[in-house]
Parts: C-alpha cells; structure tokens; sequence
C-alpha cells in the first residue's frame, strides 16, 4: 500500500482553484494511494484555526485521510489551542510547522515554545526543510528534544547532503523524499547511508502531481524491499496505519 505523508488541501496563492473532496480522493484513487497525511494549504500560509478545521471535517469525507495539525510560533495561543483541540483524535497523526511561511527559524526561541507543546502531545513534528540553514535548525530541534520524531520534509531541498549527514547524527530525525531538486541519488544515498526505515514517501500534492513523487522513487534504483518500506511499509508501522 502507497502511503503519502505530505499532502495539502485547501487553496495556494500559486493557484487559482481551490480543491474539493472529491477531487482530493479522485488523486487517491488515481495514483492508488491507500493513506495520505494532510495539512491545510490555509494553515500553513496564513490561518490555522479554520485551516485545520477545514482538514479536519475533509477527513471526514475519506477514510484514506489522516491529518496533521498545522501550528505557527507567531501564534503561540493559538497552537496550543489546536494542538489541544484536535490531539485526541486519533486521526490527527502530526504537527506541522512551515518555517517559510511563519517567518520564523524553527531552532528560534518561539518556534522551540510551539515545539515544545507539540512533544508533550505526544506527536511527531512534520518540518519544511529547504536550505542547509532549516536542516541545521532540525538538528538542532531534534538535540533539544530527544525523544520527539522531526521530519525533514524535502529532505532539505538543494541541501540533501546536509540532511543525510544529520541523520545520520541524530537518530530521531526522519526524510520525506518529495522535492523539485530532481535528483535521483538522494533517496538512493538517503537509503543506503542512513537507513531504510527512515526514508518515507510523500507527493506535496495537490501542489505537486503525485505522479512527480512516483517517478523519483522510480528513478532511484532501490532493491525491492527497500522500496516497498519506502513507498509505505515504513509509515504504516511507525504511524500504526491499518
């Protein structure tokens, strides 16, 4: 089963519609994705509050859709609200923090706050990683909190060594493979010099097609079973997917 742990719903300002149940499960069925983990395009740029409301009724919709509750240290009343909110349901598998949108580094004193209530629900920090600056800020989150899981979404973008080399410094640091640095050999090297069970798939859709994420792991070359952990094994065991 194809389990995608990066995806969005909502509106971007890059776009001009806004997506729909229907068109966010006609993906689904598309691309046989069986899970997804979503977070709210709107939360992430500008409002949480009704952001992740609006993932939260999508879930609803689908059983295929898990969600990630999206916080914002500019608003740290109002994360631990959400965090507070939607943590009991079981459906809610992540918190998710955009360091670009917030403005904010996530090593800095007030995201380091947010972050700290997010390990204390007991949940997993998704992380927008795209520079060797936000890949240093990760490790640095992942020093301060040892027993917090953080994910580097994109694996650092252009800076893909770097979240390898950290990786493999810190054990509670995890990769999500999607990114528009197309470069086969990260997800090869991610694999084969960290390990197998630390490299998880994601699509960015509905920003990105899924069809881009599927023809990175493709194009990587992993053995059979390093794919198949990959592709889903993996996120089905640490997020306890049936």
């Amino acid at each position: 089963m194809i389990v995608d742990i990066h995806s969005h719903y909502g509106q971007w300002l890059s776009t001009s519609h806004a997506d729909t149940p229907e068109r966010f499960a006609g993906l689904l069925d598309r691309f046989e994705i069986g899970a997804t983990i979503c977070s709210s395009g709107r939360a992430v740029q500008y409002e949480i509050v009704s952001g992740n409301a609006e993932v939260a009724e999508l879930m609803k919709t689908d059983p295929r859709i898990y969600g990630a509750i999206v916080v914002n240290p500019n608003h740290y009343d109002a994360s631990v609200a959400e965090l507070d909110r939607y943590r009991r349901n079981d459906r809610f598998l992540a918190a998710k923090l955009h360091p670009d949108y917030c403005g904010l580094s996530a090593d800095c004193q007030s995201s380091m706050a947010v972050i700290r209530k997010v390990s204390e629900a007991g949940l997993p920090l998704f992380l927008h990683t795209w520079s060797a600056a936000q890949v240093d800020a990760a490790a640095a989150v992942a020093r301060a909190f040892p027993d917090l899981p953080v994910f580097m979404f994109h694996m650092g973008g252009s800076a893909w060594r770097a979240a390898i080399a950290r990786a493999k410094e810190h054990s509670n640091l995890y990769m999500e493979i999607v990114s528009t640095v197309p470069e086969a050999e990260r997800i090869t090297e991610a694999v084969r010099n960290v390990a197998p069970e630390r490299v998880f798939f994601g699509t960015d859709m509905t920003l990105l097609t899924p069809a881009y994420a599927l023809g990175l792991v493709d194009s990587a070359g992993l053995q059979e079973r390093e794919k198949e952990m990959v592709m889903g094994l993996n996120a089905r065991r640490f997020f306890r997917l049936p």
